[in-house]
């Protein structure tokens, strides 16, 4: 699990939204947003967790909060890749850029400024910081995925403390 670096920021989902992205998301929240930060704020690296679908009518922040949890992931390393599904790849892949946003913003890039950085290579090539793929400098992924195309074998290559290589799967979506 990553160190957080934002020790004085308040440990439970309502305090950290408000803390983090307060212009982003705001109370009062439903239920329902509680049940899914509640789900989210319980995952723990290395531990499955049970699946959380949520039904919900449009406009009701379904992504907006798939959104900050994304970028919760990134912070924390609980999970460390994620796909963003939508019905097609141009709205997958706004979702993505939306992300990239809140990772960039400056409350949150000045409490975790590894992922809020780009994951660059040994020669100083960005390694994903894209339309449809964000890489943080400490190993965080999202891949945009619309039903519209064709997605098999989704997975992301890392290098081990050790310098060795390993495919990650995607473990949030």
């Amino acid at each position: 699990k990553k160190e957080l670096t934002a020790s004085r920021l308040p440990a439970d989902w309502q305090g950290w939204l408000a803390a983090v992205f307060g212009s982003y998301l705001r109370p009062p929240f439903a239920d329902y947003h509680a049940e899914a930060w509640e789900w989210a704020w319980a995952i723990r690296l290395g531990e499955p967790s049970p699946p959380f679908v949520a039904i919900w009518s449009r406009g009701f922040a379904k992504s907006s909060i798939a959104e900050a949890m994304c970028a919760r992931f990134a912070a924390t390393g609980e999970r460390s890749y994620a796909l963003y599904v939508c019905s097609t790849q141009d709205r997958a892949d706004d979702h993505v850029q939306n992300i990239a946003n809140l990772l960039e913003s400056k409350t949150f890039a000045r409490h975790y400024p590894k992922a809020a950085s780009r994951r660059v290579g040994k020669y100083g090539n960005s390694q994903g910081w894209r339309r449809q793929r964000l890489r943080t400098a400490d190993g965080f992924t999202v891949d945009a995925i619309g039903l519209d195309t064709a997605a098999r074998g989704v997975k992301v290559d890392n290098t081990t403390e050790e310098g060795d290589a390993q495919g990650v799967r995607p473990d949030f979506l």
